[in-house]
């Protein structure tokens, strides 16, 4: 009977161990695409002289640029 408590023991320290390294392999994954989102940020402000501190700020500068750029377009007729 120990054998099968023992295997039953090895199987949950198994899933333990799995379902660990799962949620550090996401946490990993996180990271680095927070890194690379910070990267391009860094290029987008170094190559246009901006100083924009998060990527939801330069998201929503952008849109307002291209609603403007839009706005433009109508009152030339370019629509």
């Amino acid at each position: 009977m120990s054998k099968i408590s023992d295997f039953f023991d090895l199987a949950a320290e198994t899933l333990a161990t799995f379902d660990k390294s799962i949620e550090d392999a996401k946490e990993s994954q996180k990271c680095e695409h927070e890194a690379e989102i910070l990267k391009m940020l860094k290029n987008y402000n170094d190559k246009n002289k901006t100083n924009f501190s998060s990527w939801d700020e330069l998201e929503s500068h952008l849109k307002s640029s291209e609603i403007a750029l839009k706005d433009k377009f109508i009152k030339l007729g370019l629509n």
